[in-house]
């Protein structure tokens, strides 16, 4: 029986990073944009376009590069595991939970 999933997509892969921007806020405490993450990737050293970060975002692109998703993950200071482990992921969302929540008792 077929896959409906293509060899090297990744699930959730949306979802994701939508969820990193929503809770991994920029140097200004706002959300970033993708044109931030495409210059903020290339200036680390993985280059890619305003589109391409964007075609990632809304699933248009459903296989990014071994080099994007690494690009991706140090961007957002996040496991390199982050996309590809459902584990690493609620565990990074239950740390940044965790850190909101120490902030807010200051």
């Amino acid at each position: 029986m077929p896959s409906s999933q293509s060899s090297g997509e990744i699930p959730e892969l949306v979802e994701s990073m939508e969820w990193l921007r929503d809770n991994i806020p920029n140097d200004s405490g706002w959300r970033y944009t993708w044109a931030e993450i495409a210059d903020g990737m290339t200036e680390m050293g993985f280059p890619i376009t305003r589109s391409g970060i964007h075609h990632l975002a809304t699933g248009r692109t459903k296989i990014p590069s071994a080099a994007t998703i690494y690009g991706l993950t140090r961007f957002f200071g996040v496991p390199a595991d982050f996309f590809f482990n459902p584990d690493t992921r609620v565990q990074v969302r239950e740390t940044r939970e965790l850190l909101g929540r120490m902030r807010t008792d200051d």
